[in-house]
């Protein structure tokens, strides 16, 4: 028994290791950096200021801050700084944001950091990055930068990071209030989910997760790369990393009340170990693709942003696609 669970325990690290994949790079101090920064993101819209305020203390570092103004521009962008030859292109603002930067440097050497500047700001939860501006921007300034390597989703060759939410999940993303994110920040999108649980109506799933077809009902499909919800260490499911090679895919069955709260409950489920032997309020997958067809159109949805209305999406997952510095 005793050699059991030393094996296991070598596998949890061997695994935790691969997972992390975080890498020190040879001592190299920045030298250009460019921002992308997102003026109207989430609940404080002074970050330039206090950006250009930490970085004055720093003359030899090359700063330049470019502000978007249309969908598109931030991916733009980090293209650009990345053929310029920035060392570092970093992404200031909400999910969406962090998400067109790290598209725009796929397929080059440029690391991506965040300063973390939205509602949720879910992957710089995912990663362990500071919501404060000088200490997220500290990550920037040592002599070693930390990266880690992750994986980009696609779905119907749209490029996400976080999650593409198909029905209820992608209507409370979507339909949540600009205007009462600033004010209420993640309560906004609780204020959402409540107003359209009164509506909701199960639909037929059917999955095709690589080789394996699976048919399911519920309110909402998720296809993740990232399954935290903004929550240090609270995950949909277990096992789950944005350094994998995989997409977790999750279906919540039910729309009753009593539903709800075991779905919130079992978010918590590691500072309340009894509930892990009731059964599972959401039903969890991986696959490296994964082909979601429903009985009725349905709106979906890509870290937040409005993608469709459809009876069909296909997603896959791109391994270690880009570096992030963590800390």
């Amino acid at each position: 028994m005793a050699t059991n669970i030393i094996q296991n325990v070598a596998d949890t690290i061997q695994q935790a290791q691969q997972n992390l994949e975080i890498v020190k790079s040879p001592y190299h101090p920045l030298k250009r950096l460019r921002i992308v920064l997102n003026p109207v993101s989430g609940i404080v819209r002074d970050k330039r200021e206090t950006i250009e305020k930490i970085l004055s203390e720093h003359p030899e570092i090359e700063l330049d801050i470019c502000e978007t103004k249309k969908a598109g521009d931030a991916k733009r962008f980090a293209q650009e700084g990345a053929k310029a030859g920035f060392d570092v292109v970093a992404a200031c603002g909400g999910d969406g944001t962090v998400m067109e930067v790290a598209d725009g440097l796929r397929g080059t050497d440029t690391p991506l950091a965040i300063i973390p500047g939205g509602t949720a700001n879910v992957m710089s939860v995912e990663l362990g990055i500071p919501a404060d501006t000088a200490q997220a921007i500290g990550l920037l300034l040592r002599e070693q930068l930390h990266t880690r390597k992750i994986d980009i989703a696609e779905m119907d060759s749209q490029t996400f990071l976080l999650r593409a939410g198909i029905g209820y999940e992608a209507e409370i993303s979507t339909t949540a209030a600009r205007g009462d994110k600033a004010k209420l920040g993640r309560r906004a999108y609780f204020q959402a989910a409540f107003r359209r649980l009164k509506t909701l109506r199960r639909v037929r799933y059917k999955l095709t997760l690589d080789e394996q077809v699976v048919v399911t009902h519920g309110i909402t499909c998720m296809i993740c790369n990232s399954a935290n919800i903004g929550l240090p260490n609270v995950q949909l499911g277990a096992a789950t990393s944005v350094s994998d090679g995989l997409l977790d895919i999750f279906v919540i069955p039910s729309a009753s009340f009593g539903s709800f709260l075991r779905v919130v409950a079992s978010l918590f489920h590691s500072l309340l170990p009894f509930l892990k032997r009731a059964p599972a309020p959401i039903q969890h997958w991986q696959a490296k693709k994964v082909t979601v067809e429903t009985n009725h159109r349905q709106v979906v949805a890509y870290d937040g942003e409005y993608f469709k209305k459809a009876l069909r999406t296909t997603s896959q997952i791109f391994p270690a696609e880009i570096s992030v510095i963590v800390p």
